[in-house]
């Protein structure tokens, strides 16, 4: 595990999935699985334009309507506004990863609490993901 990393498309500006209605889908297989259980199947929310800026369809695509549709909060999470706050972070423990030595530990803790800690020298990274019932 010490040189696995995964992001995701929008991961490094904070880009959460929306719900899609039937009407909206286009993977075949949504589509395929029909009305009532579309959402079992879906790929499409995680596979939304990605969000460069505040404009038309969030600096994805000049046209107004995208194939996927665009978040409705592209006008305040895209790359632009959110240069200093996620990229950083995202840069920096790209750095630490780049150095393929150091420490890896992960641990959960309190019950809903995963802690990834990845050391190198006096650099080093500490995350934690809360799961909790609530949002």
């Amino acid at each position: 595990m010490p040189r696995i990393s995964v992001i995701y498309n929008g991961d490094d500006i904070g880009m959460v999935d929306r719900k899609f209605t039937y009407a909206e889908m286009v993977d075949p297989a949504s589509c395929n699985a029909g009305r009532n259980r579309y959402h079992l199947k879906s790929k499409d929310s995680a596979r939304m334009p990605y969000q460069w800026k505040n404009s038309t369809s969030a600096g994805f695509s000049t046209k107004a309507k995208t194939w996927l549709p665009v978040h409705s909060d592209y006008k305040t999470l895209n790359l632009e506004t959110q240069r200093d706050l996620h990229i950083t972070q995202y840069e920096q423990s790209v750095m630490v990863k780049k150095r393929a030595h150091g420490s890896l530990n992960i641990t959960v803790c309190y019950l809903k609490v995963l802690c990834i800690m990845r050391a190198y020298g006096r650099d080093g990274i500490f995350v934690l993901f809360g799961f909790i019932d609530v949002p």
